[in-house]
C-alpha cells in the first residue's frame, strides 16, 4: 500500500541520513588527524582530534558529535511512531505461538495472516519483533535511554547552537541578505 511504502521510505531516509552523518563525522575525525599529525611533524596525538579544551565540553567544538547526540534520540522517537502507525492493530491481535500450534485454528490463521509476500508465521514474528522494540517494558526503557543518553536534550541543543557550524549558517545568512541588496 502506498501509505505503508511511505512510512517505510521515511524510515530509509533517515537510515541515510545517519550514516552521512557517521560518515561525515568520520571525515572531520580523520580531517583532525591529519591535520594534527602536520602539525606535529607526521605524528598524529590522538589527544588533541576533539580539540579538548578545559571547561568546554568536547562535542561543543566538534560538530559531527553535536549533530549524532541531537539527531538521533529525535529520530528514534519518530522511528518508534512510524512503527506504531504501521502495526496499528495487528499489535493488539497478535497470536501467540501457541494459537499458531493449534490444529483447530492454525489454517484460518494462516489464511488470515499471511502477508502478499510472508508466511503468517513470519509475519507474527515480525509483528512481535515491532512490539517489543516499541511497546514492551524493554522498549520503553530503549526510547528513554536514547533520549537521555546524550545528555538533558535541552543542554544538548544549546551545545549545538554554541559549535562553530552556528557561525558558518549566520556568515551564509548575512551573505545571502547583503546579495538581496542590490
Amino acid at each position: 500500500m502506498p501509505r505503508y511504502q511511505e512510512m517505510l521510505g521515511e524510515l530509509v531516509g533517515y537510515v541515510e541520513i545517519a550514516e552521512g552523518m557517521i560518515a561525515a563525522t568520520a571525515n572531520e575525525v580523520l580531517h583532525r588527524i591529519m591535520a594534527n599529525a602536520e602539525i606535529n611533524g607526521g605524528t598524529a596525538d590522538y589527544s588533541q582530534i576533539l580539540d579538548v579544551v578545559p571547561g568546554v565540553h568536547p562535542f561543543q567544538r566538534f560538530s559531527g558529535g553535536a549533530a549524532m547526540r541531537q539527531f538521533f534520540p529525535y529520530v528514534n522517537n519518530l522511528v518508534a511512531d512510524v512503527i506504531r502507525r504501521i502495526a496499528s492493530s495487528g499489535f493488539v491481535m497478535t497470536p501467540t505461538e501457541g494459537d499458531l500450534a493449534n490444529p483447530e485454528i492454525r489454517d484460518a490463521l494462516e489464511s488470515v495472516l499471511r502477508g502478499p509476500d510472508m508466511e503468517a508465521r513470519q509475519k507474527v514474528r515480525l509483528q512481535k519483533l515491532a512490539w517489543d522494540a516499541v511497546a514492551t517494558e524493554f522498549g520503553s526503557r530503549q526510547l528513554h535511554y536514547e533520549i537521555f543518553f546524550s545528555g538533558d536534550p535541552y543542554v544538548m541543543r544549546t551545545m549545538q547552537y554554541n559549535t562553530q557550524e552556528r557561525g558558518r549558517c549566520e556568515a551564509l545568512v548575512d551573505r545571502l541578505l547583503a546579495e538581496n541588496q542590490d
